[in-house]
């Protein structure tokens, strides 16, 4: 279980160093931001970005390297190959977090007070990327192509989410639906969202394995 996760970290080792150098200059933009509101839309935009990213990028290492195959021929479980997969994905996203904050730390000591992301906000990042990867990653088990074309139409959403929010700002924070979600209690919606991803999460990780189970290489 341990070797397989450290092979998908491994498989990561270029995309990690432009996530460190890239996320650090958007992390840096997003809490020296005046609108704390907007800093923490970006901070949650940014995990949730770096973690697809990641996905997409090792489902396309994989499929190259014909990696599959490759497992399948070694005294290895189905069951442990998929639930590494799910483990390294999962922890990934909470490195990235964990990597903005600190970044947001810093920058907070060293230029005076920022909008660096809160316990809640962090939630909220981590739990919205579980729930990306709660339909990805079933998709990479049934099929590489499937999980291309769901990873492509996902990038055209996600260029054009921000240009949206950007456009409608105002408009979407007049709407009676936004202004009562602002009304909630932060810290307790992000706490139900993150059950409700690792609900949905263990639920993923039961499909995808049916279907890895069932998949002849």
């Amino acid at each position: 279980m341990k070797a397989l996760i450290i092979k998908d970290f491994r498989l990561l080792k270029y995309l990690n160093i432009s996530h460190v150098i890239v996320g650090g200059i958007f992390a840096f933009v997003g809490v020296t931001m005046k609108e704390p509101f907007l800093s923490q839309i970006v901070f949650v935009f940014l995990v949730f970005l770096l973690t697809y990213m990641s996905a997409m990028f090792i489902s396309v290492r994989e499929a190259k390297i014909q990696g599959d195959i490759i497992l399948n021929s070694l005294p290895v479980k189905k069951g442990e190959i998929v639930k590494a997969r799910y483990l390294s994905l999962f922890f990934y996203s909470i490195i990235i977090s964990g990597y903005i904050y600190v970044v947001g730390f810093f920058t907070d000591i060293f230029m005076g007070p920022v909008n660096f992301p809160n316990f809640s906000t962090i939630l909220v990042a981590i739990s919205l990327s579980l729930m990306f990867l709660v339909f990805s990653l079933p998709f990479q088990y049934y099929s590489i192509g499937k999980v291309q074309i769901f990873n492509g139409i996902f990038y055209m959403c996600l260029i054009l989410i921000p240009n949206i929010f950007n456009r409608y700002r105002d408009d979407i924070f007049e709407t009676d639906f936004v202004k009562y979600l602002l009304s909630l209690d932060f810290t307790i919606v992000s706490i139900i969202l993150f059950a409700l991803a690792i609900a949905l999460y263990v639920f993923s990780f039961t499909v995808s394995l049916t279907i890895y189970k069932n998949k002849e290489f």
